[in-house]
């Protein structure tokens, strides 16, 4: 039986506050290529995964400049230079002994034979994607090197599996590299994925109005100062609208927190019932949200999603989950009890992707 090699490459550059980030940034060396690879732990017998970095870039005013699209590094300089950019992370998966089945339905490029389909599945979402996404966390949290773009901005799941193929720029060979070709399920039927979002209605009436105005008026000549759960929960929103649902969990229930803490210190005393020690010693997030949800006028089934919420994120946290998009409503819902505890019912969560909408006045008056 034959063995599978297919490459790859995963791209990390990222655009922050005006300035770009080519991939993680290293100090007087660079790996070099397929040398320097490290292999990565698949779990899966018979498959071997490697990554490297490649030394790209050209010499401008005695720097070396990144470029993924030249290859003029002076060798010379490297060690000379403080801060060096690596780029994008490419890799190679050797599968070994697939079956003839598999190796036909490559060979006769049958894309749509469910063999064809499986072996995609495989190798993308169970080998490449998650010990990929492991190993970018780790140059993120042990090394520190934030502005990497994070596994989930990849968002592999989310789209076709001719989609994450094609993000990968995934080619296969079986001749040990001799000659090489793209992966493309499903090519027959699968076309070019496009993202619209287009905005109800009545999300358009989350942006800022005139009335809104007026009110931020006289807010500003109040000594008004926002709860800190309110930054974090900002925080919060704005990887969720980056469809970063891991970190948008871990964001919200960490303003989850805090503002239950606020809540309770500002609206609870020893005399109430519940008292605040009593409320400020239940263990459980989840019991204390949902005591405290006694006392507040919350959406209909936002406790129950909150409490849904806190629980992926533990999984998330403690067994290394990938949330998929079937958790939105529950960090939607999470995001929008944090809102209340701060804020009570007088808040705004609107998103930025709505795209636009033309109407005539009369008509947007009737809402």
């Amino acid at each position: 039986m034959p063995n599978l090699l297919l490459k790859f490459y995963v791209f990390l550059d990222q655009q922050r506050n005006w300035r770009k980030y080519d991939g993680p940034l290293f100090h007087r060396w660079l790996p070099d290529v397929e040398k320097d690879a490290i292999d990565l732990y698949t779990g899966v017998p018979n498959t071997k995964l490697k990554v490297w970095f490649e030394r790209r870039g050209y010499v401008e005013g005695g720097f070396i400049r990144f470029d993924i699209t030249r290859k003029e590094v002076d060798l010379a300089i490297i060690p000379t230079q403080a801060a060096l950019y690596a780029g994008s992370l490419f890799g190679q998966l050797e599968v070994q002994d697939i079956t003839d089945d598999e190796a036909r339905c490559l060979s006769n490029q049958l894309t749509e034979d469910p063999v064809y389909l499986t072996l995609c599945e495989t190798v993308v979402d169970k080998i490449i994607q998650p010990c990929v996404s492991r190993f970018i966390d780790i140059l993120r949290t042990k090394y520190g090197q934030y502005w990497i773009r994070e596994p989930e901005g990849l968002d592999y799941k989310k789209r076709s599996l001719n989609n994450r193929c094609y993000l990968l720029r995934l080619q296969w060979s079986l001749d040990a590299g001799g000659t090489w070709f793209n992966l493309t399920p499903n090519a027959m039927t699968a076309g070019t994925q496009v993202t619209w979002t287009g905005g109800a209605e009545k999300s358009f009436q989350q942006y800022l109005t005139q009335k809104d105005w007026r009110d931020l008026a006289d807010l500003s000549h109040k000594e008004l100062n926002p709860p800190l759960g309110a930054f974090i929960l900002s925080r919060a929103r704005q990887l969720f609208e980056e469809e970063n649902y891991k970190y948008a969990l871990i964001e919200g229930v960490l303003a989850l927190e805090i503002s239950l803490a606020y809540f309770i210190k500002k609206n609870f005393s020893e005399h109430s019932s519940p008292t605040r020690s009593e409320l400020e010693n239940i263990l459980h997030l989840e019991d204390q949200l949902s005591m405290i949800a006694k006392s507040v006028v919350l959406p209909k089934n936002h406790l129950k999603l909150s409490i849904q919420a806190i629980r992926v994120r533990n999984k998330t946290v403690h067994e290394y989950h990938f949330p998929s998009e079937q958790v939105k409503p529950k960090i939607k819902a999470l995001l929008t009890v944090v809102a209340v505890l701060n804020f009570g019912q007088e808040f705004k969560l609107p998103s930025a992707h709505l795209g636009n909408m033309i109407k005539p006045v009369e008509d947007w008056e009737k809402q």
